[in-house]
C-alpha cells in the first residue's frame, strides 16, 4: 500500500523560499555592485536553481510504500528499503533533521529514519498487521 507525504508549510518556506530569496537577494546585490548581470554570476545562479529542482522533485515525489515483507521509502532519486522483521519501535516526534519527510510531525522508525505519512493512522495499523510486535508510541509531542 502506498502512502503519499504529508506535507507542511514549514517544509515548504525551508525548501522553496530560502533558496529563491537567494537567488533573488544575490541577483540584487551583483546587479547594483557591478551595475550589470555579468557571466560569472550564472554558475551560483544555476546552482541555486538546480538545487530548487531537486527540492520540487522531492516534494512531487516523497512516498512510502509497505509491501509483505519491506517498507520502501521513495525521496526522489533517493530510495531505502526496511525489512519490516527489522521496525521494533516506532514514534511519534517533531523533528527538524533532513530525512525522507515533508513534514516536522514525523514518526521515527526504530530509533533511526523518520518519515511523515499522510495518513498516518492507517499507515500504522498495516504496519502493526505486519509486524505484531513492534512498539508503537504516539504521545503528542509538544
Amino acid at each position: 500500500m502506498y502512502f503519499k507525504s504529508e506535507r507542511s508549510m514549514g517544509v515548504a518556506i525551508l525548501c522553496f523560499l530560502l533558496p529563491l530569496g537567494g537567488i533573488t537577494v544575490f541577483t540584487l546585490i551583483s546587479f547594483i555592485i557591478l551595475q550589470e548581470i555579468r557571466f560569472f554570476l550564472i554558475y551560483p545562479l544555476g546552482l541555486i536553481l538546480l538545487a530548487d529542482i531537486l527540492f520540487i522533485w522531492m516534494w512531487l515525489d516523497t512516498g512510502y510504500t509497505i509491501t509483505d515483507k519491506q517498507l520502501k521509502i521513495k525521496c526522489s532519486p533517493f530510495r531505502m528499503n526496511i525489512e519490516l522483521k527489522t521496525i521494533k519501535s516506532i514514534k511519534h516526534i517533531r523533528s527538524y533533521d533532513k530525512q525522507p519527510a515533508l513534514s516536522f510531525d514525523r514518526l521515527q522508525i526504530s530509533g533511526g529514519t523518520c518519515i511523515s505519512p499522510e495518513n498516518k493512522e492507517k499507515f500504522l495499523k498495516i504496519i502493526n498487521d505486519r509486524c505484531p510486535g513492534v512498539k508503537i508510541d504516539m504521545k503528542p509531542v509538544a
